[in-house]
């Protein structure tokens, strides 16, 4: 039971090895409600922090997997910088004059030179290069 909300608390905590992690701000029923998962041998995680822990984590793996130093073409560059203003293929497309199947084509190798599976993961893995100082950033700007 803890007072923080920080994401990066809960992550190290459950990264430790714990099996759950309920604000101290939560009711009875859901202290409750926490110890019987715990005690079927579940993790419990307190709703309001869960999605944000999971992307948290998310992230860290996807970082944590990914080549350090990615080169990128221009063409790559400027489709994941599309990519990471939330642009659909069909956008991307359009503002670089090239056809959807193009960007596909681009995105696939975007997916292979992040190690990622999905569009999504290359999104986590570009902003996890963003955020971490060990990561090269020639491509980021």
């Amino acid at each position: 039971m803890t007072g923080s909300t920080q994401v990066a608390s809960a992550v190290k905590v459950l990264e430790a090895g714990a099996a759950g992690y309920i604000l101290s701000t939560s009711t009875g029923a859901q202290l409750i409600d926490a110890i019987r998962c715990v005690a079927r041998g579940e993790i419990f995680i307190t709703h309001s922090l869960a999605m944000s822990v999971i992307n948290a984590m998310r992230l860290a793996s996807i970082a944590s997997r990914k080549p350090a130093n990615i080169r990128l073409s221009l063409r790559e560059e400027q489709i994941l910088k599309l990519l990471l203003h939330g642009k659909t293929n069909s956008e991307i497309g359009m503002r670089l004059a090239i056809s959807e199947q193009t960007v596909k084509h681009y995105m696939t190798i975007l997916m292979q030179k992040m190690n990622a599976r999905s569009r999504t993961e290359v999104v986590l893995a570009a902003q996890a290069s963003m955020t971490s100082p060990a990561v090269s950033r020639d491509w980021i700007s």
